[in-house]
């Protein structure tokens, strides 16, 4: 009889980590075709969160175009993260539509704004932040609403 008993127990805990497992899911579907370019890449990756309460930094952030440091809150260690440029693709000048209303994220020495992320009107963007590093961010026209969510690592 307790030989019963511990092997349901044991198969109960198993159950609880499986479902426990895969907190983040990132689908990606990237597909290009151009003249003689084809390209069809697909991802399905699935990440835990390694912090058990991790906080979050999520809300929206308005960018100009000086570099300002993004909030983060009560995130003590960077971690995955989800952005996205709520502005339109475009804007009007002399009634045509010519410039692309970007957000960049980068790296800035209070100099020099290095940018390594470029997301255009619309554009999400999805990665871990590296630790330990203050990220920026800037527009390239206007003023733009950044969407962030980032989470503790």
């Amino acid at each position: 009889m307790k030989m019963k008993r511990i092997l349901i127990v044991c198969v109960w805990f198993a159950a609880v980590a499986v479902f426990a497992a895969n907190e983040i899911n990132n689908q990606s579907v990237f597909t290009v075709n151009k003249g003689n370019l084809s390209i069809q890449r697909a991802v399905n990756l699935n990440f835990d969160l390694t912090n058990s309460a991790p906080n979050v930094a999520s809300g929206t952030q308005v960018m100009t175009t000086n570099p300002v440091a993004i909030i983060v809150g009560n995130v003590a260690t960077n971690g995955w993260s989800f952005w996205r440029n709520l502005s339109t693709n475009t804007y009007t000048a002399g009634g045509t539509n010519i410039i692309m209303n970007a957000i960049e994220l980068g790296y800035y020495d209070l100099t020099n704004f290095q940018p390594i992320v470029r997301m255009n009107g619309g554009e999400p963007a999805f990665f871990r932040c590296a630790q330990g590093v203050t990220l920026y961010g800037r527009s390239t026209t206007n003023t733009l609403i950044l969407e962030k969510n980032i989470l503790d690592d």
